[in-house]
């Protein structure tokens, strides 16, 4: 009995596949890009004014990952500034992506007329060149803050940390507390509270420059001081 013939679709089988020219994108962001990202972004979040570590809890403090990457131009054409002119060949690039809290990043994206493609290039740059700077200064910018603390019309008087740091800025402290010499406990008035406090902080500087301590290590001691 004979064979029959090979059909012409089995033949064809053997002839070599056309690959599609086509390169899939898809939303999976490459683990070196997410490196670079939160590196450049200092661990926090890129919108203006934000800055919030998203690398712990803001009100537990516990550790752990709370960024989210969100995108400039839209993975979707259909989504927050996707359509835009300026939309870039691939939206996986650490150039169109930014570290956003998961505030910041639902305000952006539902809000994508307020803000657009260049206002986020612009937190996005502004923040880096910051996380750059700081950085990138040494140790021997680092100093010793110590504030006085007293009564200010009878009422207590707290100055932010933020506003500390920014105040010896480009300097940095050494210890993000700082060192409070707290003289609202000194229930005296006039020429009394004076002597108290005086001996007070004689007492408390001369402990600063023990061995040991922070302030022996740093070229400067910088100093700010609220009056009763």
């Amino acid at each position: 009995m004979k064979k029959a013939p090979k059909s012409k679709q089995a033949h064809s089988s053997k002839a070599p596949r056309r690959t599609s020219p086509i390169i899939e994108v898809t939303r999976r962001i490459p683990q070196i890009t997410r490196l670079l990202l939160f590196v450049r972004a200092g661990g926090r979040c890129q919108f203006d004014g934000c800055n919030q570590f998203l690398l712990e809890h803001p009100l537990t403090i516990t550790e752990g990952n709370f960024a989210q990457v969100a995108h400039i131009v839209a993975f979707s054409r259909q989504g927050p500034r996707g359509a835009a002119r300026s939309r870039v060949a691939n939206v996986n690039d650490v150039a169109n992506l930014m570290l956003l809290c998961p505030q910041c990043h639902k305000l952006v994206d539902d809000r994508p007329a307020r803000y657009p493609v260049a206002t986020l290039e612009k937190y996005k740059e502004k923040h880096e060149d910051r996380i750059r700077h700081v950085t990138g200064l040494g140790p021997d910018l680092k100093t010793a803050v110590v504030q006085f603390k007293a009564r200010v019309a009878g009422q207590s008087v707290a100055i932010p940390i933020a506003q500390v740091t920014q105040a010896v800025a480009p300097r940095y402290p050494t210890d993000a507390r700082g060192h409070v010499i707290d003289l609202t406990n000194i229930d005296a008035e006039g020429q009394a509270f004076v002597e108290t406090a005086t001996t007070v902080i004689k007492q408390k500087v001369a402990r600063l420059y023990e061995p040991g301590m922070d302030v022996e290590d740093t070229s400067s001691v910088r100093q700010g001081e609220v009056r009763g």
